[in-house]
């Protein structure tokens, strides 16, 4: 009886898909295996944030930070799960028109706000960090003398042209083999850590200092959380992956996202251990890992030449979303969300939220809706160097990353990453009462929701003092 429910619920979901999902279930345009898609959320994820991990665990004490990582990696999970349970219940494909129709207009022109300025702020983090690791590597190996302040953002900027090419593509299913050299890349850095700390303490034990506790007590917690919560965002492209997969029903979904999220809570906990108990031995502290090293290290160089790499080959995974959201946001629809009233009758009803026993009307709009968001090449080329361009300006202003992995995950990651997805779930169990699957998640998405903005609101009151 139990093995028959299952086969209906699984048949039942299977024609929830075929009809609602834009490309549909059986689609030739899914392309993306299982395997492919981890690839992508992966990719999306390890960047130059992972640099500053041991910096966070430094705050945070190595007992905290690794509860707190850990802690994190299993609220992007649920997160991302019930970002994906509200696009199966909606009509859209995309994060602002799924917030949009279950969270009103209001909320969807917030969150395409928020999606620009993750984006453009993570793609500014990783121009400093390009420009701290590569800029010594020519200094020292290429040119003979230093670089001026002015060379290395040129050189900054001539590797963004480099990658700019694959910036244009229009689906992330297209960059399947720049995500895997990323991600190899990315993983590179684990070895030059764990061999430059046994190194340094020898045959000496003395040199083995663990800082458990936080120095500071949980101002330093609180200090810690945004660089944590920054290292786990990958929200702004699931949909897109989702999309682009072959046969997305729920099991495969929820496999996808958890071996994506182990695999980089693993190497996430791993970096920020070794590389703080790197900090301790050699008694030099940066908010950059790489930055502790010397620039006569080549073993340390390897892994700058690496993490350049991997920064380089992940600036696609941040310009595309950025460029999406930009080519279809309307900026007086912006200034609206200030200004303006939206009318009740924007907002979702238990008519546009259809539960498993109908679907929606509304369909075939919100499908058209979709498609529009599609951007000629001339558009997408002059957006993809607009971005390029600003990112690098505000870069050059910006003297250390750390501040912008606190501007970002201190309110907009945790808004956009935890806030507004419980928001919208809860938002569809109170109008689908009917799926007792929804009503069991319920307590974790109110937990979480609450959990976020307190910590988005104490993390932003710590860090605008801090400025």
């Amino acid at each position: 009886s139990n093995d028959l429910n299952r086969i209906e619920s699984h048949e039942k979901n299977a024609t929830i898909s075929k009809e609602k999902l834009d490309p549909c279930f059986d689609s030739e345009k899914r392309t993306a295996s299982l395997s492919v898609s981890v690839i992508n959320i992966i990719s999306t994820i390890l960047g130059g944030g992972i640099l500053c991990l041991p910096f966070g665990m430094r705050l945070a004490g190595i007992l905290p930070g690794f509860v707190i990582l850990i802690f994190t990696a299993i609220c992007s999970h649920l997160s991302g799960m019930m970002l994906v349970s509200c696009s199966n219940h909606s009509n859209s494909n995309s994060y602002e028109n799924i917030v949009g129709e279950i969270l009103g207009k209001k909320t969807k022109r917030l969150s395409m706000l928020l999606v620009l300025s993750i984006t453009f702020l993570s793609l500014v983090a990783f121009i400093i960090q390009l420009r701290d690791l590569i800029s010594p590597i020519i200094s020292d190996y290429l040119i003979g003398h230093e670089l001026s302040s002015y060379g290395q953002n040129v050189v900054a900027f001539v590797s963004l042209l480099v990658i700019t090419p694959a910036c244009l593509v229009e689906e992330l299913n297209g960059l399947e083999n720049i995500s895997i050299v990323s991600i190899l890349a990315a993983f590179s850095l684990v070895p030059v850590l764990i061999f430059r700390w046994s190194q340094c303490i020898g045959t000496d034990i003395s040199k083995l200092s663990l800082n458990l506790w936080p120095s500071s007590g949980m101002l330093g917690i609180l200090q810690s959380i945004p660089l944590f919560v920054s290292s786990y965002i990958f929200h702004f492209n699931l949909l897109p992956v989702h999309n682009e997969l072959v046969r997305p029903t729920g099991d495969r979904m929820k496999k996808t996202l958890k071996l994506s999220i182990a695999i980089v809570c693993i190497f996430n906990c791993t970096i920020a251990i070794f590389g703080n108990l790197c900090e301790s031995c050699s008694g030099i502290n940066d908010d950059d890992i790489l930055n502790t090293f010397g620039r006569d290290d080549v073993v340390a160089n390897i892994g700058r030449v690496a993490m350049s790499i991997n920064l380089m080959l992940s600036f696609p995974f941040l310009i595309i979303p950025c460029r999406e959201t930009l080519a279809r946001i309307d900026f007086k629809e912006i200034y609206a969300l200030f200004v303006q009233e939206e009318p009740e009758s924007a907002h979702v009803n238990g008519d546009l939220l259809q539960s498993y026993h109908g679907i929606s009307s509304d369909i075939e709009e919100n499908k058209s809706e979709d498609k529009s968001m599609n951007v000629s090449i001339r558009k997408r080329i002059s957006i993809t160097l607009g971005i390029i361009l600003t990112s690098m300006i505000t870069s050059s202003c910006i003297s250390h990353v750390s501040e912008v992995w606190d501007l970002v995950g201190s309110s907009a990651c945790c808004i956009f990453a935890f806030t507004i997805p419980t928001c919208a779930f809860l938002k569809v169990c109170s109008l689908n009462p009917e799926i007792k699957s929804l009503g069991n998640k319920k307590i974790l998405a109110r937990v979480m929701l609450w959990s976020s903005l307190v910590l988005a609101f104490a993390c932003t009151a710590i860090n605008m003092c801090n400025f």
